[in-house]
């Protein structure tokens, strides 16, 4: 178990990814979500970041708004699966990380994810 533990000194990460515009977990998630919960829930001392991201399209206002409420969803889901709000760290940076080029439609759908990383560390 120590072993294991461990291993989360370099973080693991989980990526969600989203619609268009849309800040709704798609409904395959939410029981991935709750198994990590689960999971979790024996390990308090494991830390969960949540970040979030966008597209291009859109203004920078409205895409930091809606990768706000991108890690605000997923950290209810955890919350409401009895994880304790201290244990979360957020960070919305709507388009700023975006990876894809402006205008590759095809490879908007990578920007538009909310990743989650597990950590011992208390600084992540």
């Amino acid at each position: 178990e120590m072993h294991s533990l461990k291993k989360l000194s370099d973080g693991i990460s989980y990526t969600i990814y989203y619609k268009t515009n849309d800040a709704q977990i798609n409904n395959n998630v939410l029981p991935e979500i709750k198994k990590l919960a689960s999971l979790l829930k024996e390990y308090p001392t494991i830390q969960i970041q949540i970040n979030g991201y966008t597209d291009y399209r859109g203004t920078d206002s409205d895409n930091l708004i809606l990768s706000k409420k991108r890690i605000e969803n997923v950290r209810d889901e955890f919350i409401k699966a009895g994880i304790s709000e201290q244990r979360f760290q957020m960070h919305a940076y709507g388009e700023r990380e975006a990876f894809a080029y402006e205008g590759d439609q095809e490879s908007y759908v990578f920007d538009r994810r909310v990743k989650i990383k597990l950590t011992l560390n208390q600084e992540i």
